[in-house]
């Protein structure tokens, strides 16, 4: 029951933002200025909801819009992003490296459900670690301290990254009993990450998503190694 603010970054201007109720939620509305073609375009954007029960479903590109319909290879109607690279969730696989051109992007392969739109990450950093008075040597604030594991209490996610540093990042491989064709299901639960050491005094933890998919951290449970 922890209500934060946090930063969003986006490839635009924040102009304004206004939050409206709508079917049972708060719908939070922008108007952003964007850089199209060398021309300033303003847009009125509203954050999509985050109700979804499949990676199909997730709606996670910045400006983007949605298809869904008979197979094909080429999605259009992206004028609004007219030569901008952006990426596509293509029913639930990752495509990226798309550019617009001609207001549409051409798929490697056909979709029948696909979000497409501006890239962003997401990105979690813990505090220093502070772990009260230790028996037999007392605080360890000061002390150089590495995380040898994480356990990540996560909810309907997928694509996340671990380390000690944006430098150093450790992906946690979720393919399991999907088909080969299939695209990799969201996971609820706790998963167990090997991550790459690092010795610091802070001893902080970085977990990354960079792809449109959904990450949802409950909790995190480090297993914490302290020096001398």
């Amino acid at each position: 029951e922890v209500w934060a603010w946090t930063h969003h970054e986006k490839d635009g201007l924040v102009e304004d933002v206004m939050a409206v109720p709508e079917s049972g939620e708060d719908a939070v509305y922008l108007i952003v200025k964007r850089v199209i073609k060398g021309q300033d375009k303003r847009y009125i954007e509203r954050l999509h909801s985050r109700a979804f029960e499949v990676a199909e479903d997730a709606f996670f590109v910045d400006c983007g819009l949605s298809y869904e319909g008979a197979p094909t290879g080429v999605v259009r109607g992206l004028h609004h992003l007219e030569g901008k690279s952006v990426v596509a969730l293509s029913n639930g696989d990752v495509v990226r490296g798309l550019t617009v051109t001609n207001g549409a992007v051409t798929l490697p392969n056909p979709t029948t459900k696909l979000h497409v739109g501006l890239p962003y990450s997401a990105l979690i950093k813990t505090l220093d670690l502070d772990l009260g008075a230790v028996r037999g040597i007392g605080s360890v604030q000061g002390r150089p301290k590495t995380i040898a594991a994480m356990t990540l209490r996560i909810k309907d996610s997928r694509g996340l990254f671990v380390g000690p540093s944006e430098t150093k990042m450790t992906e946690y491989k979720q393919r399991s009993t999907e088909a080969w064709n299939e695209a990799i299901r969201l996971y609820t639960g706790d998963i167990e990450i090997t991550v790459t050491p690092d010795w610091t005094k802070g001893g902080t933890m970085v977990v990354r998503q960079d792809d449109p998919l959904p990450m949802t951290i409950l909790g995190i449970m480090p297993d914490i190694l302290v020096g001398a």
